[in-house]
């Protein structure tokens, strides 16, 4: 049974993925997925076609009741599981879900999360399946997942969305497929017996029906001329999923069946549509899409550049990797043609998926994200390296599916420490269709790609640039202008934002005089960290800056302190609903909507900032890196104090917990950096000292343990600096490092560290305190590891005694098991017992 556990959306992620497979019902796998393939041994597709999919359907799982009703029975259980899991995760982890957590049970999210339980069994009519059977399209959605998938179900679930919360139901509209998926597989891995009956089901009606059936299923739909659409992407996700043994016949056939039925959809030699028109709406893009940066309507030049990446993506002829690296100087617009080249080239692939590459911990999440959006059984697996290595399977598997990816390395660089190995390696597909964009600052990537080299813009581009980013005309003028900036594409922008914002004030030979009166004295900037172009960038960043600051003090605060984020999807919610953390006045302007507002408009119309995907910001990392440079010492401490404080508030206290992991991956790579900057300053050191221990606590968690043990360590040097080295504190941060040591097989340093975290608190706890019995249990683990069994048995009673006589019965048992473990691994069979 085990074998078909982990493929077990072969034919399915399209009809399962909802609130995708849930609420489909009575047909969901079985019919969709099942039911036809069941169908073919007596009754033809096209019969099935010809009388009605609704009705084919019905006369399939009448005659198959027993096992429908198992699968049922597994819906409706994942699907209270699932919304249940949802519903803590909102109250505990969403910005507004926390404001609105003590509104008490009749407000409006209880209530919709109240009604999406009890209306399962409504939900999971037959109804639907009519609805579905009514439309074409809905089957592509439900592959789509996320939002898609629920928008496959307007008809049953329109009326308890209705009216609620655009925030709560984008929320649902973003998880509840994962969610629901999730929770299905779960009921399929079950040890009791409705879990075991349901796995049954699911073979059954899947896989032997689909190989017992395979040669009959290509016959007629060689033949089928209706119902195509709906069939085929059922089919279609057979042939990416099914890769075991077993199902190799069944990969085969639903090969020659895609083929086929795609040459039927669009015609001989018919190709995939191109984005033509360079736009940055919807039209052409891939089911799977994910560019966090918005399309640049006054983007120019770099025709010859885009050019040459599309003509290397497509010299290879045939399935293979191809890697190109965009390579320049800050502020070149290496990430500009980037996202310029995944919008202009979106049809010509059927995904595109943007990577933050800088560190292996953004690198980690972003795979994750994509696995979920693809339904990858490993998912929700804890280990980051399984769910990056299932991702990175399901690209190699191109190559057979032909399908092509667009895979965007943001920021990368070669080696994450100076004597480490590549960077990429480990996160690059292989083989199969994958076009792989790099961009980096580095120019060291000639071992693994073909180098782009990007400099600054050719003066007509620069002055083209110019004049239709500020709305003016004046040649000559933005000739001198575009000669002053040094053509850096980051500086036109902002010069040309400022000009723009002026509404025909302000002449670009106006902001030539400007530009060349400022005063650069304050900013301390490092020219090895902002290359040859930095002074004219911080110097048109100064003049946005300056009128920036006079029109809203609070536009001001914020930027600088995004300054000390990460500086891509700056969480704006998360920002406001912790702001009384921030100093005066962004705390005040924050809590104000229209004031909010009106200083994220000013960072947006001054070209400090841009909008990102799902109420984020993204401030390019000069203008970080400027904005500190502007600021004094003191006020570098305040501001990084600021942002160590909000990310602090926001990340979830229970980093372990599956619902919490959400939350974590999109505040990470910010908790990273803003305790970087807070070290550095020695600034907010106890909010410093929790984010760290949260953070590495979330890694460890995902088996990220080389970077966990990195984030433990320093948390634990603040908590020593801070509170001294025998305080309780500190041995809560002793016990964490230990165990991600424990983790990694140094069972010396982590019995080393559980001994010193255990003498700090028998010495200033009293003696039946849990956090001794914690202590006890901790290190006799490691000595049960290091084969000192005795001993290992002698702590485990002393925390025994603890936890009985503190009445604690789950502590109890947990150590009863242990102290069985440890009879059984003495040759003590009657102890264990």
């Amino acid at each position: 049974m085990d074998r078909f556990r982990h493929p077990l959306t072969c034919a399915v992620a399209g009809t399962l993925v909802v609130a995708g497979a849930a609420l489909a019902g009575p047909f969901a796998v079985g019919t969709v997925a099942g039911g036809l393939l069941v169908a073919v041994g007596s009754e033809t597709v096209a019969d099935l076609a010809g009388r009605g999919w609704a009705e084919g359907c019905d006369r399939v799982f009448n005659r198959n009741a027993r096992l429908n009703h198992d699968l049922q029975a597994a819906f409706r259980r994942a699907f209270v599981a699932g919304t249940k899991q949802l519903e803590h995760s909102w109250f505990e982890e969403h910005p507004l879900g926390k404001r609105q957590r003590g509104m008490g049970p009749d407000s409006p999210a209880r209530v919709l999360f109240g009604h999406l339980r009890s209306s399962a069994d409504r939900i999971l009519t037959e109804d639907w399946l009519d609805e579905l059977a009514e439309d074409p399209d809905a089957l592509g959605r439900f592959r789509a997942g996320g939002d898609e998938a629920l928008g496959a179900l307007q008809g049953a679930l329109a009326t308890l969305l209705q009216g609620h919360d655009p925030q709560l139901v984008e929320f649902l509209q973003n998880n509840l497929a994962a969610q629901m998926k999730t929770c299905f597989e779960e009921e399929l891995k079950r040890d009791d017996r409705e879990g075991t009956k349901a796995h049954r089901a699911f073979e059954f009606l899947v896989f032997d029906r689909l190989l017992a059936n395979g040669d009959a299923v290509r016959a007629e739909l060689g033949r089928v001329g209706g119902d195509v659409q709906r069939l085929l992407v059922v089919w279609e996700e057979a042939a990416t999923r099914m890769g075991t043994e077993r199902d190799a016949m069944a990969a085969r056939i639903a090969e020659e069946v895609v083929t086929a039925l795609g040459e039927r959809l669009r015609g001989p030699g018919t190709a995939k549509p191109v984005n033509e028109s360079r736009s940055g709406s919807e039209a052409g893009r891939p089911r799977i899409w994910d560019v966090p940066h918005r399309w640049n309507p006054y983007f120019v030049g770099r025709r010859d550049l885009l050019d040459r990446l599309a003509v290397a993506f497509t010299a290879g002829g045939g399935p293979a990797v191809l890697v190109q690296a965009i390579q320049g100087l800050g502020g070149v617009g290496k990430t500009q043609l980037a996202v310029s080249f995944a919008y202009e080239r979106a049809g010509d692939y059927d995904g595109v998926w943007w990577l933050r590459a800088q560190t292996p911990t953004s690198l980690a999440a972003d795979y994750a994200r994509l696995a979920r959006r693809l339904g990858l059984p490993e998912a929700g697996n804890p280990e980051q390296a399984v769910v990056t290595a299932a991702v990175i399977d399901h690209l190699e598997g191109t190559a057979e599916t032909g399908k092509r990816w667009l895979l965007v390395f943001d920021n990368a660089v070669p080696r994450f420490a100076e004597d480490g190995e590549d960077a990429l390696a480990p996160y690059l597909p292989r083989r199969g269709r994958c076009d792989v964009l790099i961009t980096s600052r580095a120019r060291d990537w000639s071992h693994v790609a073909e180098p782009l080299d990007v400099d600054v813009l050719p003066l007509d581009d620069a002055v083209l640039f110019l004049k239709k980013r500020s709305g003016q005309h004046d040649e000559q003028g933005a000739q001198e202008l575009a000669q002053e900036l040094g053509r850096l594409p980051l500086a036109l922008e902002q010069a040309g934002a400022y000009v723009a914002d002026k509404r025909g004030l302000v002449t670009l030979a106006d902001y030539l005089a400007l530009f060349r009166r400022q005063p650069l004295d304050r900013l301390q900037l490092d020219r090895a960290r902002t290359g040859e172009y930095g002074e004219r960038a911080a110097t048109t960043w100064l003049i946005s800056f300056t009128e920036v600051e006079q029109r809203s003090a609070a536009a001001a605060d914020l930027l600088e302190l995004c300054a000390f984020l990460a500086p891509e999807a700056i969480p704006l919610d998360d920002i406001v609903v912790h702001a009384s953390v921030l100093p005066e006045p962004l705390a005040s302007a924050l809590r104000d909507p229209a004031d909010a507002v009106e200083a994220v408009d000013l960072l947006l119309r001054f070209s400090l900032a841009g909008a990102g995907e799902g109420r984020t910001l993204n401030v390019h990392r000069l203008v970080q890196l400027v904005a500190r440079s502007w600021l004094t010492m003191p006020e570098r401490e305040r501001c990084a104090a600021a942002a160590v404080s909000v990310v602090n508030e926001a990340f979830p206290n229970k980093p372990s917990e599956p619902y919490a992991w959400l939350a974590c991956a999109r505040l990470l790579t910010h908790a990273l950096a803003a305790t970087a900057h807070a070290e550095e300053l020695d600034a907010a050191a106890a909010a410093t000292d929790r984010l760290l221990n949260q953070a590495g606590l979330y890694l460890r968690q995902r088996a990220q343990f080389a970077e966990a043990q990195d984030t433990l360590q320093r948390a634990l040097a603040i908590a020593e600096r801070v509170y001294g080295p025998d305080h309780p504190h500190v041995a809560t941060g002793l016990n964490n490092l230990a165990g991600v040591l424990q983790d990694q097989g140094d069972l010396a340093g982590a019995k080393e560290r559980f001994e010193r975290a255990l003498a700090i608190r028998q010495a200033a706890l009293p003696p039946d305190h849990p956090d001794i019995a914690q202590g006890l249990n901790n290190l006799a683990g490691v000595l049960q590891d290091q084969g000192d069994l005795n001993q290992a048995r002698a702590l485990f009673e002393r925390a025994l005694a603890i936890r009985r006589e503190r009445g604690d019965e789950e502590g109890t048992l947990r150590l009863l098991h242990a102290l069985a473990t440890i009879e059984l691994d003495l040759g003590n069979p009657a102890g264990a017992a």
